[in-house]
């Protein structure tokens, strides 16, 4: 899982066919609670995983309408395709669930 800083956002999510980003910060009990399970997920879906600190991405988390922490948004070819906002993203399992929503297990990138 790929640790991103604001300036290399726009080309990570570009650049792969399918990404998950993960908008944390270091202070969230959510996040903390998540974070664990979020790196397991890096390894079970078909799509390149990340996280961001909102704190130090402020630019990209404002233009993306990132409200709440975490929040996690699913990409293709660089464009927002699901989303799962801070209020339904409290538990590890609420995570899975998005993702299994959105993503294809074993399946191609």
């Amino acid at each position: 899982m790929q640790q991103l800083q604001e300036d290399e956002f726009e080309r990570v999510v570009a650049a792969a066919t399918t990404a998950v980003v993960e908008f944390y910060t270091d202070w969230c009990p959510d996040c903390r609670a998540v974070e664990q399970a979020y790196a397991q997920y890096a390894q079970e879906f078909p799509a390149h995983f990340s996280r961001i600190n909102a704190d130090e991405a402020k630019t990209v988390a404002g233009r993306l309408g990132v409200k709440g922490i975490p929040t996690f948004l699913v990409f293709r070819e660089g464009r927002e395709v699901a989303r799962l906002p801070s209020r339904d993203a409290k538990t590890p399992t609420a995570v899975r669930r998005f993702l299994a929503a959105h993503l294809d297990e074993g399946g191609s990138l």
